[in-house]
């Protein structure tokens, strides 16, 4: 035995004796402090104190990781409020596509209107409305807009995705509002309190997807591409039809099972945008209606009256872009997602429509 190994052996063997301890007090202890770490961890990610000393870069795990740029950019927002007048876009994937970028779309905007504005985007593939929930409930109060867009597939969300939310399952946030909502549709709870789980779940994930860098001692970095159709994916006819059936045979009746769940969690969007000083804001997402044709119309002739019952309700404007954006088949990659060609049409109309929107809420 050498010197170093005689001066570690009681080291060990003092360790080893502590873990075969059986107080209680020290089991108490242990199980206190791991408490005490995960909550300190827990309000670093919720505060957003954690994009203060990480890069966004440092945290995705892919290029398209919508859920934590989400994430990330809310809690940039949460700790470093912006100034001036604000249009935030929630929505599925659909709204993410349909923007050739939030910096482009805020000068459009800006030109229109004659007052500065900046656009955040927060949109993410298969975003339900409780989600949208948990995402305005985390953005600082101020002056803006909120744009949440509508389609037939985010009133078809099943309730066991939103409960999972509460546990920062796709976001890392917590929302006493979508837990209000949630106890008030199901009339039971309390529902989870913490979102360590999804803390826990992400890094696993992030650890697990850059294995091999970290095992070389590199440290990941990934950039953002919010994009992800183009021309080339643009399916053809034939396909796009196969798609129309494929949710006909899947979507519809889980529509009608989910509709008035999801229709409850817009609705509460709505308020707490109002609470929070913004002007909420509906707008369609695109689909394809000259393939889709009449397929939809069981769904479409739910939500939409929906929409336009809520609007007049709370005193705020449903927007349809598509209605004046002229987009033809070559403009979708599928259903409902937009190519630049189709970007190109659809951005104008939206930002008429905001512009419109802000300058009659600027007026005395």
């Amino acid at each position: 035995m050498t010197g170093s190994q005689s001066k570690l052996t009681p080291v060990i063997r003092s360790f080893n004796r502590g873990l075969r301890c059986r107080n209680p007090l020290m089991l108490v202890f242990a199980v206190g402090l791991t408490a005490a770490v995960m909550l300190l961890v827990q309000w670093v990610v919720t505060s957003g104190a954690y994009t203060t000393v990480l890069a966004e870069r440092l945290m995705l795990r892919s290029i398209h990781d919508d859920d934590i740029h989400v994430s990330y950019v809310t809690a940039r927002l949460k700790r470093d409020p912006p100034d001036g007048t604000v249009v935030y876009v929630l929505g599925g994937s659909a709204s993410n596509e349909m923007l050739a970028s939030p910096d482009s779309l805020g000068a459009e905007i800006s030109a229109r209107c004659g007052m500065w504005v900046q656009v955040y985007t927060l949109a993410a593939c298969a975003q339900t409305f409780g989600q949208s929930l948990a995402v305005i409930d985390n953005l600082p109060p101020g002056r803006g807009l909120v744009v949440i867009g509508v389609s037939p597939n985010r009133f078809a969300y099943d309730s066991k995705v939103d409960e999972q939310e509460l546990e920062g399952r796709r976001y890392l946030m917590r929302s006493g509002a979508l837990r209000r909502a949630i106890t008030a549709r199901s009339g039971t709870g309390p529902w989870a309190w913490t979102i360590i789980p999804g803390i826990m779940e992400y890094a696993t994930t992030w650890a697990r997807r850059f294995k091999r860098q970290l095992v070389r001692g590199d440290l990941p970095r990934t950039s953002y591409e919010r994009l992800r159709y183009t021309k080339e994916l643009v399916k053809t006819l034939t396909q796009k039809r196969e798609l129309v059936r494929q949710a006909m045979r899947r979507g519809v009746p889980h529509f009608q099972l989910t509709f008035s769940g999801n229709a409850a969690l817009l609705e509460e969007a709505v308020k707490l945008c109002q609470r929070k000083g913004f002007t909420p804001l509906l707008m369609e997402q695109p689909f394809i209606s000259a393939v889709i044709g009449h397929a939809w119309d069981g769904a479409v002739g739910v939500y939409r009256p929906f929409c336009r019952g809520l609007a007049a309700e709370y005193g705020i404007t449903y927007i349809d872009p598509a209605r004046r954006a002229g987009l033809v088949n070559a403009d979708f990659a599928d259903l409902q997602h937009l190519v630049d060609s189709g970007r190109n049409k659809w951005q104008p109309q939206m930002a008429q429509a905001i512009a419109a929107e802000l300058s009659a809420r600027s007026r005395p």
